[in-house]
C-alpha cells in the first residue's frame, strides 16, 4: 500500500510531466508562428545591398523572353525585336524553405537578371540566345523588416552593391497586385507552380 509520500511524489511527478508537456507544445506552436529567417543578404555600411558572390549557384526559377517592362511608345515584341531575355533564380537556403514548408522565410532573395539578345548567333539557330547582361536586381522578401513586406535593389552596370528602391515603389504595387503567390510572379515560374504549390495556373 502506497505512502502518503509516495502518492506525494506520484503527484509531483506527474505534474512536472503535464507541465513540460504543456511547455512543448507551446514552444512547437510559438515556433510555427514565428517565421523563418534567412541571413544570406549582406549590406554594406551604407546599407546597400553586396551583390551575392555565387549567383552562379542559385536555383533557376524560369525565364521570359521581351516580357518585361516596355517603354511608352518603344518598340513591340516580335521576331525582329525579341526584347531582353530575363531570368530568375532564388537563394538556394531559401528555395529549400521554401521547398520544405510551402511559404517563404524572411530574407529570401530573388534575383532578376535582363540579357540582351543576341542577333547573329554562330553557328546561326532559329530563335535566340543570351548575350551580355544587361540589368540586374534582387528582390528580398521581409516580413519584419520592410513596411512594404519586400525591397527591390537595382544595381547599375558595373556595380556590385545596391540601394534599396524608396518604399512604395512600382515594383511593390505591381506584385502586391499582380503576382499570384505571396507577392511573386509563380504563374511565371514552373518550378515552384508545378513542383512546390502544384498550381497549374
Amino acid at each position: 500500500m502506497k505512502t502518503t509520500h509516495q502518492r506525494l511524489g506520484i503527484l509531483i511527478t506527474s505534474a512536472i510531466l503535464f507541465f513540460s508537456i504543456q511547455l512543448l507544445a507551446e514552444s512547437k506552436n510559438s515556433a510555427a508562428e514565428t517565421p523563418h529567417r534567412i541571413d544570406a543578404a549582406q549590406f554594406d555600411s551604407a546599407n546597400r545591398l553586396v551583390r551575392p558572390a555565387n549567383i552562379d549557384e542559385w536555383i533557376f526559377l524560369g525565364a521570359t523572353v521581351g516580357h518585361g517592362y516596355p517603354e511608352e511608345g518603344g518598340k513591340k515584341f516580335s521576331a525582329e525585336n525579341p526584347g531582353a531575355i530575363q531570368v530568375i533564380q532564388m537563394e538556394p537556403a531559401a528555395y529549400g524553405y521554401l521547398k520544405e514548408h510551402k511559404k517563404y522565410a524572411d530574407g529570401t532573395m530573388i534575383s532578376l537578371s535582363f540579357y540582351n539578345t543576341q542577333e547573329q548567333p554562330s553557328p546561326a539557330v532559329e530563335g535566340v540566345v543570351q548575350k551580355d547582361l544587361m540589368n540586374f536586381e534582387i528582390h528580398i522578401i521581409d516580413k519584419k523588416m520592410y513596411k512594404d513586406t519586400r525591397a527591390f535593389f537595382l544595381y547599375e552596370t558595373g556595380s556590385d552593391v545596391a540601394n534599396m528602391i524608396p518604399e512604395g515603389n512600382v515594383c511593390v504595387t505591381c506584385h502586391n497586385k499582380e503576382a499570384h503567390f505571396d507577392g511573386t510572379f509563380t504563374q511565371f515560374y514552373p518550378v515552384i507552380r508545378d513542383e512546390i504549390l502544384g498550381r497549374k495556373e
